[in-house]
């Protein structure tokens, strides 16, 4: 009889403070948006998340993700973040890149990121 393969031990985000912001993808859901955020560590590792954006409006939608993504008080940084809407067709998925988007990211993210580091001084 074959071994089973022991299940790798997994990590929470919270053991790490090297987590950083890889890639957010926005997709269309209705009268809301749907974000599956990539994080990837120090280590290589790679986790993702999902979130269901209360706002149609890009601009407010991409600022209320920044916020709830640093209010989680896992992440470090998102200075590298590449934000890319996916486009659903007949046969394939598309990607488009936004990069002003990336920049109203960033800059929620940071804002949110600074008011969760003064409240655990």
């Amino acid at each position: 009889m074959p071994k089973r393969a022991k299940p790798r031990p997994t990590r929470d985000l919270r053991r790490f403070s090297s987590w950083s912001v890889d890639q957010v993808f926005l997709r269309r859901d209705g009268a809301r948006l749907q974000a599956n955020v990539w994080y990837v560590s120090s280590e290589n590792e790679v986790r993702n998340e999902r979130f269901f954006v209360p706002q149609i409006d890009p601009v407010l939608a991409v600022e209320w993700l920044g916020d709830a993504v640093a209010a989680k008080g896992k992440i470090g940084s998102a200075w590298d973040v590449r934000l890319r809407w996916a486009t659903d067709q007949e046969f394939f998925t598309q990607l488009s890149d936004d990069q002003t988007l990336e920049d109203v990211f960033i800059d929620a993210f940071e804002a949110a990121l600074e008011d969760v580091r003064a409240q655990s001084r």
